[in-house]
């Protein structure tokens, strides 16, 4: 079971597939970086490309599957389907279980549709996890009332049965990131309105900007000290592969507390925003 990947499945009726990978010398208390994968559902993907780093680092890893049948809308956390929050819950808890672990910390990431997956999550359970990592999601959750959810906040105590209150999600350490050259406004998937498009800007990268912005102010707002950053990835588009190669998963890593030994030239490219 430790040291090599492992596919498996949930019990009913949650029944959500996953990767899964254990290091050879994690402790009953490693901590846990859950990764989700975008459109394209490539769990198996996330999961090869972090185990090597979760081994270093001395961190589990669970790559979560929602297929596009059951879970068509996990972007917006099933709040129209079945619910995916709900499903990795229920994941969290067997691999708890089926360990023996405590899983001292919980970080999430998630690229692209994981991203919008991991923001959301975060939002709405912020007491569940210490970070978040936010990759080039297409479009966000914008920290408000002006708006209904999933742009804004407003109804999502409805649509979700969970309140998001900026008080409570501004305590989460967000990491955002985006790959330099994300900035193409016809990139494939990603989603345009008119209202949209006024609200978070046109390109990957500007509403990731506009996000982490959005997010200080409504934690300063709130009485909180903004704890978001965000990062810019070299010679990175609109590819997780990419992202990777550049150094990302370093950045994920040590955002998430481990050793600063993991990472890599990409931390050179953290901007401070004011």
């Amino acid at each position: 079971m430790r040291g090599r990947i492992l596919r498996a499945q949930t019990s009913a009726p949650s029944s959500l597939e996953y990767f899964t990978y254990l290091p050879v010398s994690a402790r009953a208390d490693a901590p846990l970086l859950v990764a989700v994968h975008g459109y394209s559902r490539g769990a198996a993907e996330q999961a090869e490309r972090f185990a090597p780093l979760c081994e270093a680092a001395g961190f589990a890893l669970v790559a979560p599957h929602f297929d596009s049948e059951r879970f068509p809308d996990y972007q917006r956390l099933g709040a129209r389907r079945e619910r995916a929050d709900r499903a990795l819950d229920a994941l969290l808890a067997e691999l708890r279980g089926a360990f023996g672990m405590l899983f001292g910390r919980v970080s999430l990431f998630g690229f692209s549709g994981g991203g919008q997956f991991v923001h959301r999550y975060a939002m709405a359970h912020p007491k569940r996890i210490t970070s978040a990592a936010v990759a080039a999601p297409g479009w966000f959750t914008l920290p408000t009332r002006e708006h209904a959810y999933p742009l804004g906040l407003r109804g999502a105590r409805r649509r979700l049965g969970a309140r998001m209150r900026a008080e409570a999600f501004s305590r989460v350490a967000f990491l955002v990131a985006v790959g330099e050259h994300d900035d193409d406004a016809a990139s494939e998937h990603l989603r345009h309105s008119r209202e949209l498009d006024a609200l978070q800007g046109t390109t990957r990268l500007e509403r990731a900007l506009r996000w982490t912005h959005a997010m200080r102010c409504a934690a300063s707002a709130a009485g909180c000290a903004p704890r978001i950053r965000f990062a810019e990835i070299p010679n990175a588009g609109h590819s997780f592969v990419e992202c990777m190669d550049a150094g990302l998963g370093e950045l994920v890593l040590e955002h998430a507390g481990a050793p600063r030994r993991l990472v890599r030239v990409a931390a050179k490219r953290l901007v401070a925003l004011p």
